[in-house]
């Protein structure tokens, strides 16, 4: 069975939940669609179309136990778990029931706690059912984005968190695009954060993405970057944060302008499996860095 790990990454504020919980239980594939009456024929009018509907506000419910050899440290269990209360919002972290898979992480906060003292039990044995609300429901795992500095409960490398973004090597001039496939393992969209890095040659001002299905182009980033990405320079879009980033020797500058464009709301999406992509630089040597965290419910 799955279960809750801990609650907040950093500092002070981690909580770790006992490994043995008696349930676990989310509503992230909870939808809501939305279909109106039409008033003389059967049936109604969808309104999402052929898109998928919204998911419900998430709600993470874990039920376990809490021991204790005393009463006194009974108390100090409870106290220890209702001030993760004023933590606000956290990554809350979980174990999929296969121990061989990456934890997966949502940001979350406390909705409710309930630990009854009902009986004289209760002293030494504290049942207990939590209650998380999720605004964003779903699970990420790490996919090919590394975890980030200061995440103290995870490591770097090739160990059960490392992560090795997609690199793409491109040679920019003419007017052809460099073909090539990615794979994303999750079951749902992944948002993806693109790295253009200057090995060579002369700089380039001119960056296209894109992901194309059945030879239609589905999404597209493109940017403009009028003084060039040359020596000691790397060009991010991240699409999950909505930010353009030029970097001058580690040192990130805001790029987002009219001069960068996209198709769809969310910029840039990768469907789950294979997805084809088209990139594009006008000039210059580069190796492009493709990062991604896996998605489910």
């Amino acid at each position: 069975m799955a279960y809750l790990v801990r609650f907040g990454s950093t500092g002070s504020k981690i909580y770790t939940f006992p490994t043995v919980q008696k349930a676990f239980n989310t509503n992230f594939a909870n939808l809501v669609p939305q279909t109106t009456r039409m008033p003389g024929v059967s049936g109604g009018f969808d309104n999402f179309g052929g898109y998928p509907a919204p998911q419900e506000i998430g709600n993470i419910q874990a039920t376990f136990t809490l021991r204790s050899t005393t009463r006194e440290g009974m108390e100090a269990l409870r106290d220890s778990l209702n001030a993760i209360t004023e933590w606000g919002e956290q990554w809350l972290y979980m174990q999929p029931s296969d121990p061989n898979l990456s934890e997966r992480k949502c940001r979350a906060r406390i909705n409710n706690i309930a630990m009854p003292q009902d009986n004289e039990k209760a002293g030494l044995w504290q049942p207990v059912t939590i209650n998380f609300q999720a605004s964003d429901p779903h699970w990420y795992a790490v996919g090919t984005e590394a975890p980030l500095w200061g995440d103290v409960t995870t490591a770097w490398g090739t160990s059960k968190w490392g992560g090795n973004a997609v690199i793409q090597a491109m040679t920019g001039g003419g007017a052809d695009f460099t073909t090539f496939t990615v794979t994303n393992s999750g079951k749902m969209i992944a948002i993806p954060r693109f790295t253009w890095v200057y090995k060579s040659g002369t700089a380039a001002t001119s960056f296209e993405i894109q992901r194309r299905v059945g030879g239609v182009t589905e999404d597209v980033v493109a940017h403009t970057i009028l003084a060039g990405v040359g020596s000691g320079k790397t060009l991010e879009i991240n699409c999950r944060a909505l930010s353009v980033k030029l970097y001058t020797s580690g040192v990130p500058a805001d790029a987002y302008s009219s001069l960068f464009s996209y198709f769809h709301p969310a910029w840039f999406r990768l469907e789950p499996g294979a997805n084809q992509l088209y990139a594009y630089c006008n000039n210059g040597v580069y190796d492009l860095y493709i990062r991604w965290q896996e998605v489910y419910i």
